[in-house]
């Protein structure tokens, strides 16, 4: 089952910066395979973090096109990330709720990707408390 529509409802979370839009399109177990891991990432709070971090490091960001099959959804995009300009493609796999639960991406050039893993390590590094730190 291949949801339509798709690409308008994940752009307009993506360019509002409001991730709980996206949130409902995942099943609770989804799994991210992201251009920079072997593993995935695993889990819909987690994987809707990752979103996030991806609006907050990427400048641009353009939903172009929409691919659907009886398969999946890809999405191909493009914008900018520590000044380099990427492209990158979605594999969406939907289950039969018609909730995405596995997800791959890829982003290009390899000077965007390394762009992008410099933007991913400061992020963490940002948003991360230090270990011990207590929650207040």
């Amino acid at each position: 089952m291949v949801t339509t529509g798709l690409l308008r409802r994940v752009a307009d979370a993506v360019e509002r910066r409001d991730l709980s839009l996206i949130a409902p399109l995942f099943a609770s177990d989804v799994s991210l395979y992201g251009s920079l891991s072997e593993k995935p990432v695993v889990g819909k709070d987690v994987v809707v973090s990752v979103f996030q971090m991806v609006a907050t490091i990427c400048t641009d960001i353009e939903y172009l096109d929409e691919l659907s099959g009886p398969h999946g959804t890809v999405l191909f995009t493009r914008g900018l990330v520590g000044g380099e300009r990427y492209e990158a493609f979605q594999l969406l796999r939907m289950n039969d709720q018609g909730l995405i639960f596995e997800l791959h991406d890829s982003l290009r050039p390899l000077s965007a990707l390394t762009a992008f893993e410099h933007a991913v390590t400061n992020y963490l590094r940002q948003t991360r408390r230090p270990r011990g730190a207590s929650e207040r």
